[in-house]
């Protein structure tokens, strides 16, 4: 494969949540649909914007969700777009919009978000509307795009209730393909691969196309070549892929990730929003904390902080102490810290006190003693706790803590 074939996303069918309660069919769009380079930041004047039509069925407060595709928010925690219309983002590629209707009118004003993103790589970007049962449609709008010869991939026949969905790769460029894997495939928050029904090639990919899981980790499938691609144009169409949750998964949803396994394309991600497993659901309330972002998220609502977890030097997530503490309902008069030995007190749901001392690789519960692979820190004037073992002291199991090694998320489950 020569090094200037990358991947082009024609179009990306993604699972919005339609809404339920909610009758209006409102217009929206993208003002325009910009050529740019990969890793182009979008703002200011050269910033598409997503435009919501005004309405005679906005009647109250509207809150409803967007989701990037192939592009990432440049806003973070809390942003006044307009007087009475804010937007939360909870993570890099997703965002809560709400509109205070006693402020905003959208009966007499159209609702008017500039996309201030960055885009992530070669492909279509592309703001999905979720109506979240307001009066707000669903809808998907490209708003980006990235010229570069290459595949065409489409999400097809998704199936949330099955857990199912196919993926096309359309390639009008003659150039030959080498024996082996052309794209990684990946899902998030424990689901896994399952099978395929059908693997369909036509021109240079007829009879040699696959579709293997890997066979140490089924988070992860490849699209393959049996054999040498000709020089000529050719499809690839994969039908059935069935996924399923584990036990990690809760009732949280799942990205797929497709990426190339070599040369200079980057990867694109899907959102898969209703793959859930209602009958594995966890207990309690889902707390999330993504790296690099001040504030969590606590069911859904998002509480802010001034500190951001980051990964240490030995690979452990490390939270900030306050932020930990007060997202697991303990309260800052039951925090205590010594200064002079360095020394943070908390107490568990069970009535024993945690003791972690900074530069100690060792946590006491009560009188019982627990080493840690790695210790409390202080940075940048604040104090950072081992995520995993002060969550163990707390009460919180391992199958209770879900990480996505790709949108940088931890994801706790707290009864």
């Amino acid at each position: 494969m020569k090094k200037w074939i990358t991947m082009t996303v024609a179009s990306a069918l993604m699972v919005a949540t339609m809404a339920t309660t909610a009758m209006a069919a409102t217009d929206s769009y993208t003002d325009r649909d910009i050529s740019v380079r990969a890793g182009t930041e979008m703002t200011g004047l050269n910033t598409s914007k997503l435009v919501i039509e005004k309405s005679n069925d906005h009647t109250q407060d509207l809150m409803f969700n967007l989701h990037l595709n192939n592009a990432t928010w440049l806003y973070s925690g809390e942003t006044i777009i307009a007087p009475g219309l804010k937007c939360t983002v909870l993570t890099s590629t997703q965002m809560i919009v709400a509109v205070d209707f006693a402020i905003y009118d959208p009966v007499s004003n159209n609702i008017v978000i500039p996309l201030e993103t960055k885009i992530e790589s070669a492909g279509v970007a592309q703001v999905v509307i979720s109506s979240s049962n307001s009066t707000v449609s669903s809808a998907t709008h490209s708003f980006a795009h990235v010229n570069y010869p290459g595949m065409a991939i489409t999400l097809t026949d998704v199936d949330g209730i099955n857990g199912t969905f196919g993926l096309t790769f359309k390639d009008d460029y003659p150039y030959s393909m080498a024996k082996g894997r052309l794209f990684k495939l990946t899902l998030s928050n424990g689901f896994t691969f399952v099978s395929a029904d059908k693997v369909e090639g036509t021109g240079k990919y007829l009879n040699v196309a696959d579709f293997t899981i890997d066979s140490k980790d089924k988070r992860i499938a490849y699209v393959t070549l049996e054999g040498t691609a000709l020089s000529m144009a050719g499809n690839i169409k994969i039908s059935g892929i069935q996924t399923a949750a584990s036990e990690k998964t809760g009732s949280i949803t799942t990205n797929l990730y497709v990426e190339p396994v070599y040369g200079e394309g980057g990867g694109i991600s899907f959102h898969l929003e209703n793959f859930k497993s209602a009958e594995i659901a966890k207990d309690g309330t889902p707390i999330l904390f993504q790296i690099g972002k001040a504030g969590y998220l606590a069911d859904e609502e998002a509480f802010e902080t001034d500190a951001a977890p980051f990964i240490d030097t030995n690979g452990r997530t490390m939270l900030p102490l306050r932020a930990l503490a007060n997202a697991f309902n303990i309260s800052d008069d039951d925090i205590k810290w010594d200064d002079a030995t360095k020394t943070v007190r908390l107490m568990n749901r069970d009535g024993k006190e945690i003791l972690v001392k900074v530069g100690s690789t060792e946590l006491r519960v009560g009188v019982a003693r627990v080493s840690m692979d790695t210790m409390a820190v202080i940075k940048d004037g604040r104090t950072y706790l081992p995520m995993r073992a002060v969550l163990n002291a707390l009460g919180v199991a391992d199958d209770d803590i879900v990480w996505d090694s790709k949108e940088k998320t931890v994801l706790v489950y707290y009864k």
